[in-house]
This record gives C-alpha cells, structure tokens and sequence, in this order.
C-alpha cells in the first residue's frame, strides 16, 4: 500500500500550545516514509520482524533504561509503522523539552536503526530498496 500525501491529507492531532513535556501518557505512530514495509512482513496474520524491525524494538525498550522519567506501556512493531504508550511518568522532575519531550524521543528512536545497521538509510531524495520494497525519502 502507498501513501498518497496529496489525496490522504492528515491533520494534526496535537492540541495547541499544549505542553508534550509534561507528566502524562502519550500515544504515538512512528510511520516509514511513503508507509513501505522496512520493519518487516505480515506471515501467517503474525509480525515477522526483519533486522531493522528488531533494532526499532531494541531502541524503543532502551527510551526506558536511558531516560529516568520514561515508561513504556502497550506497543507493537508493525512492517511500516510502530505504536506505543509512552508515559512521562515523573511529577517532581522538569524534563527538558530537547531529551525528554515526546517529540525528542521520537526523533531518536527513528534515528537509530539506520545509525545500527550501518546500511545507506540515509534521505538523500533518491529511492530505497529495503525488503525489497521501494523507499522514498524526503532529502531532510
């Protein structure tokens, strides 16, 4: 399934001027660019992770062990897209909007599996092959 940004417009769901950084339980989608299956493929009605699915969980569970303030509830990696609860779990602390706000950690996470395989995971604007389907990234 392609993603056609022109035809499948998403709004942001984010409240204005709310502050993410604060103590709370956040829902977030971490999606693959043009949703291509990178994290791996759907066998049988189950998820079969391939390496890069198994480095975006490793790296989603070690957001808890490095960041103190961080829990982890329900998720699940999917081929092209991963879901969890993250809960900012800390009353007393002031997280830092830059290393402990859900934004931050989701640019980390996405960051890393490509920083760990050592493939060209890189956006250069040209296509991918990963699992043998084709990636699209934005050049950024």
């Amino acid at each position: 399934m392609n993603f056609e940004p022109k035809t499948r417009q998403r709004r942001s769901t984010r409240l204005r001027n709310y502050d993410y950084s604060q103590p709370g339980a956040y829902f977030l989608t971490l999606c693959v660019w043009d949703r291509g299956s990178l994290f791996g493929e759907i066998v049988d009605g189950a998820m079969r992770p391939n390496a890069i699915g198994h480095i975006v969980a490793e790296e989603w569970v070690r957001t808890a062990t490095i960041r103190s303030e961080i829990e982890l509830d329900a998720w699940v990696v999917m081929p092209n897209h991963l879901h969890g609860i993250l809960v900012i779990s800390d009353p007393g602390m002031s997280v830092n909007i830059r290393t402990g706000s859900s934004q931050h950690i989701v640019g980390a996470t996405g960051g890393r599996p490509s920083q760990c395989t050592g493939e060209p995971l890189k956006c250069t604007g040209e296509p991918l092959k990963c699992t043998g389907e084709p990636l699209k990234c934005t050049g950024e």
